[in-house]
């Protein structure tokens, strides 16, 4: 055997062994449970990240401030870093940040939970600025506004540390589906019983249905590529799959080890989904219709005009 063909062996056997951990922490009892808990996990998540900053914070405004010791800053401060973080986990919650799949996440998702953040820490500080006016001239020892950049520094640093944690766990995410995927593919060309399907429709029903039709070892489907209409989507691997525009599909798909076409479009209107049909048909392969929690449960789709016949 060449050096070549072992160490291609070699990775592919690293490859399913990385997989095989990966499985194994997915069908986990902690996994399950995290999984049930998520959303809860995820605000308990970024509390303690906020708190790990308000403690950076203490540390480094008491050792260049004229204070005894951290304690004795955060004694004087502590209202007014409870109240910046009351207003930003306000913000998300109004925004419904924690209800985002991360794992399947979109820029639209970071968009919000970046501008949720900046509005309710700026809330935050000119509401803390009024009341430090309010209170001018009243003895207290508690101090209820921070500066400038003293707020803006922990809202930026919490904003990127926890952007940051999404943006790791997609990646090894999406690591795992491509390493998945090459697996698949590998056992697809010596398991006759797999079809190979393309998926129209790149958003997260269609990375839904990827990710279920390559986890789930019953499948009989082997996903090879999505079909997008998004120009900000075509070029790129979305689930370890390429996407491909729908300009010149029919030609592409029909030089393609292809049987089957799923459209993973839940928007889209009944005059739509003949026009894809049309379209799709062209092909020679079956189109079904993916509307339901399992890719294994995809109809096939007869237009309105047909059914009935």
């Amino acid at each position: 055997m060449s050096q070549t063909n072992r160490k291609g062996i070699d990775m592919t056997e690293n490859k399913k062994r990385l997989f095989n951990h990966w499985q194994s922490l997915n069908s986990s009892r902690f996994m399950d449970w995290v999984n049930r808990h998520r959303r809860l996990l995820l605000l308990v998540i970024d509390l303690l990240i906020y708190l790990l900053i308000v403690l950076t914070s203490v540390i480094f405004n008491a050792r260049w401030g004229h204070y005894l010791s951290p304690i004795d800053y955060l004694s004087v401060n502590w209202l007014g870093y409870v109240s910046i973080g009351v207003f930003m986990f306000a913000g998300r919650m109004i925004s419904r940040v924690y209800l985002n799949v991360w794992r399947y996440p979109n820029i639209r998702a970071y968009l919000v939970m970046l501008l949720s953040d900046v509005i309710g820490g700026t809330a935050a500080f000119a509401l803390n600025r009024i009341a430090y006016h309010w209170l001018d001239g009243i003895k207290t020892r508690v101090c209820i506004h921070l500066g400038f950049w003293q707020t803006y520094c922990v809202i930026a640093m919490f904003c990127l540390i926890t952007l940051g944690i999404r943006f790791v766990y997609q990646m090894i995410c999406r690591q795992m589906n491509e390493v998945e995927r090459q697996l698949m593919s590998d056992n697809a060309s010596t398991d006759g019983n797999k079809i190979n399907i393309v998926i129209v429709g790149a958003g997260q029903v269609g990375a839904l249905l990827a990710d279920e039709l390559m986890v789930n070892p019953q499948s009989h489907y082997n996903p090879y590529c999505f079909v997008e209409r998004d120009p900000a989507k075509v070029g790129g691997i979305i689930s370890g799959l390429k996407v491909y525009s729908e300009e010149g599909i029919v030609e592409k798909i029909r030089s393609w080890p292809v049987q089957e076409i799923f459209l993973a479009m839940p928007k889209v209107t009944t005059e739509e989904l003949n026009d894809l049909y049309d379209l799709y048909t062209q092909t020679g392969c079956k189109v079904k219709l993916y509307s339901l929690p399992t890719g294994e449960k995809a109809e096939l789709y007869t237009p309105p005009s047909l059914r009935g016949m």
